[in-house]
């Protein structure tokens, strides 16, 4: 059956049509008559609380097989609809370009990245210690500054309180992502009418660098989230087992490190801007030009964060 499914149909949807779904149950809404086949095998995963982590071990076999020979059958059935669709132009850049190319991502994904997992650990312990010797001097400092003895740096409102209330700074600019004003559009509101309308002063990254200079608190709530970032990120604290085993935090970078040293993270061709990205983990997203800022607060002998992906003898 293989000859007759010449494409990813994820990758072909995704070439006609960028700006919607493109996994298995959109597109089989889209190009077939098999409809919700999930149906009956979601409703038993929530009935009987069934957890990401356990799979389907639990599902009948009435349920999962029908089940999971519809998930198999529905790309042969949506590449021959989804192919129709495909124009002179478009379908020669598929055939010609994208899916040739799929079969490197595929090796990359494969062969993975080689892992220094010791450094990991080291990073994990460096930057968890950082991160809340940072947190205690920005309690230690707040406290001196406002007589504040509770406070927490991860809460935006706290934050805001302490900066525009406590300190009298002034905002930069209203909350909302999506429609952010400057502060002064609704400064002549009062606090009452504000609130009634979720109008909040920003306390992001952009706020705070506006503000930095004003006040040592400022500057040293600054210092903390620059280390707090990869300490809660990629080097969350781990766990042992009875044995003495590494158990690592969910989602951390070493939990996506596997037991050969390697990181298969998944390579994904489907952005608007055409370029690749990956996930779980996102290696895109370690820092680079932020090292000069972590150098600055933690000490320039602390390794480069992307040292920690390496490559095997006789390899770069």
């Amino acid at each position: 059956l293989m000859p007759m499914l010449k494409a990813d149909t994820y990758v072909l949807d995704v070439l006609l049509e960028e700006n919607r779904p493109h996994d298995l149950t959109a597109c089989v809404l889209r190009y077939t008559s098999l409809g919700r086949y999930d149906r009956e095998l979601s409703d038993f995963l929530t009935r009987h609380n069934v957890k990401e982590e356990e799979g389907f071990l639990r599902v009948p076999w009435e349920i999962l097989f029908p089940y999971g020979c519809k998930d198999v059958d529905g790309p042969f059935r949506i590449y021959p609809a989804a192919d129709a669709q495909l124009t002179g132009d478009t379908r020669s850049l598929f055939y010609d370009l994208v899916m040739p190319s799929q079969s490197a991502l595929a090796e990359a994904e494969n062969v993975g990245f080689m892992v220094d997992r010791q450094r990991v650990i080291e990073f994990t312990a460096i930057f968890q210690d950082a991160a809340n010797a940072k947190e205690e001097e920005l309690r230690e400092t707040i406290k001196a500054a406002t007589g504040r003895e509770d406070f927490n740096p991860r809460s935006p409102d706290q934050v805001a309180e302490v900066l525009f209330g406590d300190l009298g700074l002034a905002p930069g600019k209203t909350t909302s992502a999506s429609n952010s004003r400057p502060w002064e559009e609704v400064a002549s509101l009062d606090a009452g009418e504000r609130e009634a309308r979720g109008i909040r002063p920003s306390t992001d990254k952009t706020t705070l660098q506006s503000l930095l200079g004003s006040h040592e608190v400022v500057d040293r709530l600054m210092e903390y989230r620059v280390i707090y970032n990869p300490a809660s990120r990629l080097f969350k604290p781990f766990t042992r087992d009875d044995d003495g085993n590494i158990v690592p935090a969910p989602d951390s970078f070493l939990s996506f490190v596997e037991s050969d040293s390697y990181i298969r993270p998944e390579i994904r061709d489907d952005l608007v801007t055409g370029r690749r990205a990956t996930r779980k983990p996102n290696l895109q997203n370690l820092p680079e030009r932020k090292m000069a800022v972590i150098w600055k607060i933690m000490g320039e002998d602390i390794p480069h964060i992307r040292s920690m992906i390496t490559s095997p003898p006789g390899h770069v």
